[in-house]
């Protein structure tokens, strides 16, 4: 059983996707549990996933205090699990993990599920980072209670190096309860879709309504993603080329709660001409294939599908130095620019180096596809995991639980 909050179309529940597509049938019966039956990735599950929803079988209780609902949701997924009888639980976020680990906790004195169930779990971002960004409520409750459901695991992954490291730090891991598995990307869907008609008509008016230079931003229009020192780096960058070099156009594709703050914030900075706001875009790997300059300005990341998309696109690539994730990748292998996050400055002077220097930039994005398709490529992972859930049903996790 995979188990999620939804299927928007998010990077962890498109690796989800990619699992229920690749599986062997003739190892694997599997279900999807979520919160919510959404997202625009619903459309796309095989024909033999059947979704089990929280929110499809229980109401907003009247009255409501601390931690009721999330006992509710522990409570649903364990009656699944014991009336279909599954023998392994996967689950990506850290939400789904506060709700799977008690579900199948084997030290419970109350022990919910009458079977034995297997749990292989995934961090995908650094949880320093996201989690305490993220919850602001009963936090010290809730890092406890992850701590013991990742240390309950069968098995325990994460993205990226930086994002391991993390997580044994903030949750007090031994270091031996945690193995490193990448992400994949399609590769033969990448180069399917990024050579596709744009779809929507009026981004795609957005997008070639003028000859500038165009630069790219792909992700949830949250705090924690840094577009708003884009768009800084965006009107200094005019203020410095002094008509020099052309002026360049800023697309945000993706939505979220900062995109009202964002707007004002291009409007208060003179740049409203030059930013434009597509939303939500079902395939934006042609935007991909077609940009100029290719921006990932997170404060924060585990390992973004987009910078792999982005990598396979052979677009060129400006990222931030976070800890994990992008900065992990480029500072070991130079196949794009880093620059300080949260710094504005340092975004505008890469921006400007990547117009005034052509050769250095374009010389990286056919390493770049090539270390994608040797290191993140989507069949041997399909295998890794193949791997990973079998020997977890027959108990031979190679990271056993940890008390």
């Amino acid at each position: 059983m995979f188990c999620a909050s939804s299927m928007d179309g998010g990077g962890s529940e498109r690796q989800l996707l990619y699992l229920m597509h690749g599986l062997d049938r003739n190892l694997f019966e599997i279900r999807l549990y979520l919160l919510y039956r959404q997202g625009s990735l619903l459309a796309q599950l095989p024909d033999d996933i059947q979704i089990d929803s929280f929110w499809d079988q229980y109401e907003s209780p009247k009255w409501n205090w601390p931690g009721k609902i999330h006992r509710a949701q522990v409570d649903h997924l364990a009656g699944i699990l014991n009336r279909e009888k599954i023998n392994v639980v996967y689950e990506r976020l850290f939400h789904m993990a506060m709700i799977a680990g008690p579900a199948v906790a084997k030290n419970s004195k109350a022990r919910l599920v009458d079977h034995n169930v297997q749990r292989v779990s995934a961090i995908v971002s650094p949880p320093s980072q996201d989690v305490t960004r993220t919850e602001k409520r009963w936090l010290f409750w809730k890092r406890r209670l992850l701590s013991r459901s990742y240390r309950e695991a069968s098995r325990l992954l994460a993205v990226s190096e930086g994002t391991a490291r993390d997580a044994i730090q903030f949750y007090s891991l031994p270091q031996r309860k945690i193995e490193v598995v990448p992400s994949p990307v399609d590769i033969q869907l990448i180069d399917k879709q990024s050579i596709a008609p744009m779809l929507n008509e009026s981004s795609a008016r957005m997008w070639l309504s003028r000859g500038n230079p165009r630069i790219l931003s792909i992700g949830r229009l949250s705090e924690e993603k840094g577009h708003r020192y884009l768009i800084e780096a965006v009107a200094l960058y005019n203020q410095q080329i002094r008509g020099q070099l052309p002026a360049v156009d800023l697309h945000l594709l993706g939505d979220g709660v900062c995109r009202n703050d964002l707007e004002q914030q291009a409007r208060d900075l003179g740049v409203d001409s030059q930013v434009f706001f597509h939303g939500h875009v079902d395939n934006p790997l042609p935007y991909l294939k077609q940009c100029d300059l290719f921006v990932l300005p997170s404060l924060y990341e585990g390992l973004p599908n987009v910078l792999l998309e982005a990598m396979a696109c052979r677009a060129p690539i400006l990222a931030t130095n976070t800890e994990s994730g992008a900065g992990e990748i480029l500072r070991e292998h130079p196949l794009g620019s880093l620059a300080e996050p949260a710094n504005a400055a340092a975004l505008a002077k890469q921006i400007q180096c990547r117009f005034t220097n052509e050769v250095f930039w374009q010389k990286h994005v056919d390493l770049a596809r090539d270390f994608v398709l040797e290191r993140h490529d989507l069949g041997r992972w399909i295998d890794r995991m193949t791997e990973i859930f079998t020997s977890a049903n027959a108990g031979k996790g190679a990271q056993a639980a940890v008390s």
